[in-house]
């Protein structure tokens, strides 16, 4: 069959960019491979989860999932680059991983919250 690109490009927001991803899939019985480019700063972690759970099913169905980072991938985008079978990096390409924060106390994260 074939391969189909889609894309993040932005931040991960909430009951939107899961949608979107499926919409720019459309009928996954008409690929072999999907490839996913990111270029987004992170965002919600519940949507980001959300994405992850889709590309290791399709992965799991015998989909080729496969993530490039053309731009960039920080927080919960570094998460979802991972939920592939291939990861790529474009050479301009940056990740970045922090500790967990939570956003209800001024952001602090995990380390601060030991404290």
């Amino acid at each position: 069959m074939g391969i189909k690109k889609i894309h993040i490009k932005g931040p991960v927001e909430t009951d939107i960019t899961f949608n979107d991803l499926k919409e720019q899939a459309g009928d996954i019985n008409l690929f072999d491979s999907i490839v996913l480019d990111i270029s987004s700063q992170g965002g919600c972690v519940e949507e980001g989860l959300k994405i992850m759970i889709w590309l290791d099913t399709l992965s799991q169905s015998g989909k080729e999932v496969i993530t490039v980072v053309s731009a960039n991938a920080y927080s919960i985008a570094s998460l979802i680059m991972l939920a592939a079978d291939k990861r790529y990096i474009s050479k301009h390409g940056e990740v970045m991983v922090h500790n967990p924060m939570v956003p209800f106390i001024e952001y602090a994260n995990a380390n601060e919250l030991e404290k």
